[in-house]
């Protein structure tokens, strides 16, 4: 698991990781017949490399 993590969730189309320093990272996702695409991650510099995004797209699928 991904450390100093304070929640995880998602909202509409949008999942979110917020971390404990107050930063986030976000994967955002649309449905388009019955397909779901993937459109738009963001990580905190401080972040990257760390399994985020793959986090994100694990969570999202």
């Amino acid at each position: 698991m991904l450390g100093g993590v304070l929640e995880v969730r998602r909202s509409g189309g949008v999942y979110y990781i917020r971390f404990e320093d107050g930063s986030k990272a976000y994967l955002a996702t649309e449905v388009e017949g019955g397909v779901m695409k993937l459109v738009e991650t963001y990580v905190p510099e401080s972040r990257r490399g760390q399994g985020v995004a793959r986090a994100l797209v694990e969570r999202a699928l």
